[in-house]
């Protein structure tokens, strides 16, 4: 708990309190607090965001939302989709184990690489899942990698998708203008072709993402591509705002 917010408080209520040194409460203080008020407080790990995610405003994210509402209007939920990747690594982390007394360099044998593999998921305000779109980082996409991908239920199971989860291959760990594009054309498009009238696509990224060929395709198809919030994809509601 930051205690300096005690001591703003009693300064602006302009109280003195003789018990805390220059208005600022000890440590006993704060824990007492927290004993007293369980069933309203607790103590958590935080997650760490940048000042501009911070600095996100209900204003701009209620005209936000605004907008996107009338993009969406006479819009079948069918075709309305958006989607999002994310990174996974293989890095177990550290573990507490058990050593002789003395060990001076503790060790754990673990097979890893510390690489991160990239993962596209894709999918529709009715429920419908696009098969996921999976990006290694390596110079060579191997045959045994794309073994036992996901196929069929929770997915689409309609011939557009028959292949199921896709893969490809970067020097990176991050998804580029060319394994976006190869994602659009593979999966998103032949499952957008098999629908009728406008189709919406919200995501991220668009200007890192989206190159000519994919921008002519999606008018070509009826396509609308719309950005998500500025940096608002870190908030518990961003989502379900969406869907």
């Amino acid at each position: 708990m930051d205690v300096n917010a005690a001591k703003k408080y009693l300064d602006l209520k302009g109280r003195k309190v003789e018990k805390f040194q220059n208005n600022v409460p000890g440590k006993d203080w704060a824990l007492s607090l927290f004993d007293r008020h369980k069933d309203q407080a607790s103590q958590r790990v935080s997650g760490n965001i940048k000042k501009a995610r911070a600095k996100v405003s209900r204003e701009t994210l209620t005209t936000y939302f605004g907008n996107l509402e009338d993009t969406l209007n006479n819009v079948a939920p069918s075709t309305i989709y958006n989607y999002d990747e994310t990174n996974v690594g293989d890095n177990p982390g550290s573990r507490r184990l058990v050593y002789r007394r003395g060990v001076k360099y503790p060790e754990d044998i673990v097979n890893h690489s510390k690489s991160c593999t990239t993962i596209m998921i894709c999918g529709s305000t009715d429920g419908t899942l696009l098969p996921p779109y999976v990006i290694y980082k390596s110079e060579h996409l191997y045959n045994t990698w794309k073994e036992g991908g996901i196929t069929g239920y929770p997915c689409c199971t309609k011939p557009c998708c028959s292949q199921g989860c896709r893969f490809n291959r970067t020097s990176h760990d991050w998804m580029d203008a060319v394994t976006f594009e190869n994602w659009f054309c593979s999966s998103f498009l032949p499952h957008a072709k098999r629908l009728e009238g406008r189709k919406v696509l919200i995501g991220d990224n668009l200007t890192s993402h989206f190159n000519e060929e994919v921008l002519a395709k999606c008018e070509d198809n009826n396509i609308i591509c719309l950005s998500g919030a500025p940096f608002y994809s870190h908030m518990p509601t961003s989502r379900s705002r969406i869907f």
